[in-house]
This record gives C-alpha cells, structure tokens and sequence, in this order.
C-alpha cells in the first residue's frame, strides 16, 4: 500500500517543492489570477447587506416598502455576494502523472494549478477541500479555511503517490467526485485535474455537473506536442506496464503520436461538451515558462465571464 506520508527525505524535497510553489503562486494570486476568478466564479447566492436611501439609477424590485413607509422617502436593500461555498479539487496523483520530458512533470503542473486556484479561493473566504485520487486510491481532505490549509492539498498532490495496485475496489475520476458528493451537501465548485488519459464516463460527469459546477482541467505532458521526440525513447512504465523503447525520428512513429495526441485532446473535449462540463487543456510547456501554465486557465476565466 502507498504512503500517506512520504520518508523524511522525500518529505524534505516535497516541502522545498511546497514552499516554491507557494511563493509563485502567490504572485500570480495577486497579479493574475484573483480578478477573473471573482468574476468567472460567482457565490451560490446574494445575501443581505444593509438598507439605504434610493439613488437615481437602483433598481425599483429593491426598494424596502416598510422601511420606506416609515421614515417616509425611498429606501432600497443592498445584497453582497455569498462567498461562504466550497470549493473542492479532485486531483489525480497515480502514476501516469509522474511523466513528463518538459519544463516539469504533470504532477508539479497539477501541483502548481492547484496551488494557484486554492490560494484564490482562500483569498476569497472560500473554503477549500481536496480529494486526491488514483485508480483504486482517495484520500479526503475535508473543505477547510487558511493558507496553511490550501498548501497541505498542494503538499498532498506532490506526497501521495499510489501504485495502481494499492486499494481493492476501482475509483477513479467517478469514485473521486463521488466522494467529492458524500463531503458537500450543498452546491460546490469542483476543479478535477488530471491527465485524462482515460475516456470519461460521459452519463455520470453529466449527473455531477448538475449537482455541482465542475470544471475539468486536464494537464498536457510536453512530449505530445509535435516535434518534441527524437531519437531512442523510452515509453510507458510508470503505471507498472513493461516500458518500451522507440524510435521518435521515424515518419511512421511521428504520424502515430501526433494522431494519438490529437485524438486525446479531442476526445477530451467531445466527451466534456457531451457533459456539459467546463473544460481546459493546460499543456506543458518545453522550456521553462510558469505563466504558460496559467494562461489556459486565465482564457478560461474570460470565457466564463463572457457568458454571464
């Protein structure tokens, strides 16, 4: 069985790592990210404010009769938007995102996304949970409040590394939110992160995206990009399957992989549209680039702005 703790070495790594993340994410908090999630995510509701006079240009629907009737002049309620939600990330930690020949792995992207979400989302007085997740692993991370809390899913995703094998009984991205179901009893922001490497059960993403507004984020490892391969490279492995060593410069192995990575991010976005689930590809960038991870995402923010 996996870990839930790593050894005080890795534990040493993970944190530097944490603290790394930490610091740039937070910068983009600032700078970035915080503006466009306010406006593309909006509170459950409206909650009371206060009462004040009537101004030319209020809305007439929110004039208070009583309070008007009494002092004798118009008076109108003000209302501020809830912010009191949750806001859960269901984020893939098996083996398959320890790949990557890029600027850094699927797993420290997901790491990095995370941090910056779950930072914006503290930032605005939500509370935020996790539910990290392999083939047949999930460990809970309840919704919470604090930076401290926020940095300890981002610790988790970078800690918890279950071998496909771990757990008897199948999870997944379906176990994964049904789990995100059990945590929340009322509507809830939901981040799934991963690679998508596996198609989605179109039915049951649709049943969660009604109970909840589901966003899928899948992360793009460098190496699907056209072009990146060369020579002799390894493949597979990591998920416990026998790796397999090719050649990249062949015509036919390009034509191959370039078909496959289109084929994945199509089918990414066919079966999320089919599900009328939010979706983003955040690709890996080659060199070294941390706002390219946030750009996606940010666009994302824009859209969703566009339809309100």
């Amino acid at each position: 069985m996996s870990r839930i703790e790593p050894d005080a070495e890795e534990l040493a790594e993970v944190l530097a790592e944490v603290r790394r993340i930490a610091a740039w994410s937070r910068r983009r908090v600032r700078s970035q990210v915080a503006g466009g999630y306010a406006s593309a995510f909006k509170g459950t509701g409206q909650e009371f404010e206060q009462v004040r006079e009537y101004v030319l240009g209020d809305d007439p629907r929110s004039v208070d009769w009583n309070v008007t009737a009494r002092l004798g002049r118009p008076f109108v309620k003000t209302f501020s938007e809830e912010r009191d939600r949750g806001v859960v990330f269901a984020v893939h930690v098996g083996p398959s995102v320890d790949t990557g020949i890029g600027a850094t792995s699927v797993r420290r992207a997901l790491a990095a996304v995370c941090a910056a979400l779950a930072l914006t989302a503290d930032d605005r007085g939500d509370r935020v949970g996790a539910v990290h997740f392999g083939r047949r692993f999930a460990h809970v991370v309840p919704p919470g409040r604090g930076a401290s809390h926020a940095l300890r899913i981002v610790r988790d995703v970078l800690a918890l590394r279950p071998a496909d094998t771990d757990g008897e009984r199948p999870v997944g991205h379906l176990g994964a939110l049904e789990r995100v179901r059990r945590a929340t009893r009322r509507r809830s922001l939901v981040f799934v992160l991963s690679d998508f490497t596996e198609p989605l059960d179109v039915p049951a993403f649709r049943a969660h995206a009604r109970r909840h507004d589901l966003v899928a984020i899948r992360v793009v490892p460098a190496e699907l990009a056209p072009g990146v391969l060369r020579g002799l490279v390894r493949l597979g492995g990591n998920d416990g399957t026998h790796p397999e060593i090719v050649d990249a410069d062949t015509p036919a192995f390009r034509a191959e992989w370039e078909r496959r990575a289109r084929g994945l991010s199509a089918r990414f976005a066919e079966d999320c549209r089919r599900a009328g689930v939010d979706h983003v590809e955040v690709p890996i960038p080659f060199e070294r680039d941390p706002d390219a991870l946030l750009a996606p995402v940010l666009e994302l923010f824009r859209t969703r702005e566009a339809r309100r």
